[in-house]
């Protein structure tokens, strides 16, 4: 018995010493090149896409703000066109016929609206676009002289006037960063007022 136990005793000492043996070899035994360099290139390959990702929505972003600004511009000139500002009336209460003219400096409409409540009396109102200022801009016989912007940024504009009403055509751009648009609209305005 005591030579069974001896063997026993060695045999656990012998197996304890080999898997101690092995722990420490594979403790001090760390990473490969070759595992470190796929580690890196898996890194890069996704923070590349990550970064390429960013940088799409961060463009996707400025066109659609760009865009959405050059159409609120266009839209917002066309309606002070058609409704007026500050308490003016625009070309929708236009008596006919209207005087429309085009230069290379840009257009000018010269238009005659109702006074006040009854709309027995009169005002001459004034439109005009300057292809130098990009700006469309209006004026009211009740302040001769004074000008007001109602669109800017606008690239391109032109008008048509006819017996019955006015069209207008507005293109404002808008910038966002390095994105830019362009964004054009068409109205046709029927006087209200009539001849």
């Amino acid at each position: 018995m005591h030579t069974l136990d001896r063997y026993h005793e060695n045999r656990s000492d012998v197996t304890s010493a080999s898997w101690r043996s092995n722990w420490r070899s594979t403790k001090k035994r760390g990473f490969t090149l070759s595992e470190i360099m796929m580690a890196v290139a898996i890194f890069s390959l996704i923070a590349g896409g990550a970064a390429a990702a960013f940088s799409i929505g961060i463009r996707t972003w400025r066109t659609t703000s760009a865009s959405m600004d050059a159409s609120c511009r266009t839209s917002t000139t066309l309606a002070r066109i058609a409704y007026g500002v500050g308490g003016e009336c625009g070309l929708r209460a236009a008596f006919s016929p209207v005087t429309a003219s085009m230069d290379e400096e840009g257009w000018a409409l010269i238009y005659t609206v109702p006074k006040g409540t009854a709309g027995t009396e009169t005002q001459e109102h004034q439109l005009r676009y300057r292809y130098a200022t990009e700006t469309i801009e209006f004026n009211s016989e009740s302040a001769p002289g004074t000008w007001t912007v109602i669109g800017r940024n606008i690239s391109s504009s032109t008008i048509r006037a006819t017996t019955e009403g006015v069209t207008v055509m507005v293109e404002s751009h808008a910038t966002a960063g390095n994105c830019s648009t362009r964004n054009a609209m068409t109205s046709a305005i029927t006087f209200r007022n009539g001849g």
